[in-house]
């Protein structure tokens, strides 16, 4: 499924705090993801998924990821983020590279 419907804003954790009162705290998980402290929710949230979340009546479905074209985790531009399988995701970053552990069974 892609994401892009035509809309090329940034939506950053920096942007996202005119949405809030108070200014975010951001850090970035262990691999490379940008992450906020949602002040609603108080939960920690990917700024990424929380970038798709955000439009009407969207939701990302059990079992599918958010892809960033780019292969840069910190370009959260809506134009830049898909939402696709797990399965279709571990396609397109395990192409190529057979002999990784984590690489699924061909059958």
């Amino acid at each position: 499924m892609n994401s892009n419907y035509g809309i090329n804003e940034l939506r950053t954790a920096d942007e996202l705090n005119e949405k809030f009162t108070a200014p975010l705290l951001t850090w970035l998980s262990s691999n490379g993801y940008e992450i906020f402290w949602h002040p609603i929710k108080m939960t920690p949230m990917f700024t990424h998924r929380y970038v798709l979340e955000e439009l009407p009546n969207f939701n990302i479905l059990p079992g599918h990821v958010v892809h960033h074209r780019d292969k840069n985790k910190l370009n959260n531009r809506l134009a830049n983020l898909d939402v696709m399988t797990k399965d279709a995701h571990d396609d397109i970053h395990l192409k190529g590279a057979p002999n990784r552990l984590f690489r699924k069974k061909q059958t």
